[in-house]
């Protein structure tokens, strides 16, 4: 509450934005009944969340080395030239229990963590409330912001359904709600987005002769912006081209609040972690039964896809996929789909991989494909394409 208060009297943006982390991670382990991670100070010595705020202390300049020093009065060895294998293989057993354990206790790192080594953490699911949102407004979530990408910064009205994108992932809804709701949605939309460039007025205008034009012309075929308060003129990519018809592997019904809850944890430990030309984070789910495939995934993106389909009423969803760089299949019970794109667990030159321990996914024989037709197919294409 105290920080709460300075962050309101300072008016920083970015400091109200800690506080708000703070306040969600500390609101996450309440949900979870999670507390400090006893097994981290008995094995080190002092708590996770000491070193954590003796980190964050420290700023742009903060490295684990330094905050470790502070607080033990020690060096962390394993981190320079000459250590031995030992020695490394205890700096990178120390970084997985801390990386392992802040996330239990709801805690953010300021300046994400550059480790330098090769490791992987658990994921311990961490509960998140469903979102609010739904139809369009839970939609919207999943279009690109980059304006240099128009087209894909709106939604697309196909038919019956609307389709949304960033290119990295994609979700496919059924529309339930009319496009009278859906017109006056877009008509405030236009008024928020565009008042100050128009002024009150003359956004009210506006959105009222675009929401004549749509109600003549109909939703269909339409790309809306409903950050910008635009209708896009351009053509949309041919979304269907990029989703595989068939999977190799598919997994049982999973319970999809029960997969947030793991993605969000996966999510939460790899946003410690710095994302960069030298270090990648990777979530990895392995889809285990007649054919097996082990998949590296964005947990943010598929988090924000998978809730999109939570929030448009799916209540289990069926994971598809046919090889390690096509795109994984997101069924969900209610008929709506997602899918999202893998990234690629090999390591590329003097890069930093780190992985989660596999989140292990039963399969059953895909619905659309025998796996073994499928698989036969999967290694042909593979042979072509080498």
């Amino acid at each position: 509450e105290s920080q709460a208060a300075d962050a309101i009297a300072s008016g920083d943006p970015t400091a109200a934005e800690e506080v708000l982390a703070a306040i969600e991670g500390a609101e996450n382990a309440i949900l979870g009944n999670v507390e400090t991670n006893d097994n981290f100070q008995d094995k080190h010595g002092f708590s996770e969340v000491e070193l954590a705020n003796e980190y964050n202390s420290l700023g742009k300049n903060a490295t684990i080395e330094q905050a470790y020093k502070n607080v033990t009065g020690k060096e962390l060895a394993g981190t320079k030239r000459g250590a031995t294998d030992e020695e490394v293989s205890e700096y990178k057993q120390f970084v997985t229990d801390f990386l392992n354990a802040i996330p239990r206790a709801g805690i953010k790192l300021k300046k994400p963590l550059e480790v330098g080594q090769d490791i992987v953490i658990d994921v311990t699911p961490i509960p998140v409330k469903p979102v609010k949102k739904t139809g369009v407004e839970a939609t919207n979530s999943n279009v690109h912001s980059d304006q240099d990408k128009a087209a894909l910064t709106g939604i697309y009205f196909d038919g019956d359904q609307m389709v949304a994108t960033d290119a990295s992932q994609l979700v496919v809804i059924r529309i339930k709600e009319s496009a009278a709701s859906i017109i006056d949605k877009f008509k405030a939309a236009i008024v928020k987005a565009r008042s100050k460039a128009l002024g009150l007025k003359g956004a009210q205008a506006e959105a009222e002769r675009v929401g004549a034009t749509l109600t003549e012309e109909g939703l269909d075929g339409k790309i809306l912006n409903f950050n910008g308060g635009t209708v896009v003129d351009q053509r949309y990519p041919e979304y269907k081209a990029v989703i595989p018809a068939e999977d190799a592997a598919q997994s049982k019904p999973i319970p999809i609040q029960q997969l947030i809850d793991v993605v969000n944890g996966a999510a939460i430990a790899l946003k410690n972690l710095a994302k960069d030309s030298s270090q990648r984070p990777i979530f990895v789910v392995r889809l285990s039964g007649e054919i097996d495939l082990e998949l590296g995934i964005n947990p943010e993106l598929l988090l924000r896809n998978l809730q999109t389909l939570q929030a448009n009423g799916a209540t289990s969803v069926v994971l598809g996929a046919t090889k390690a760089n096509r795109g994984v299949n997101i069924y969900a019970n209610n008929g709506n789909r997602g899918l999202v794109m893998p990234i690629m667990l090999g390591k590329v030159d003097r890069e930093t991989v780190i992985t989660t321990t596999p989140y292990e996914i039963n399969t059953v024989a895909p619905k659309n494909q025998s796996s073994k037709q499928a698989a036969k197919e999967s290694a042909v294409t593979e042979e072509t394409e080498a």
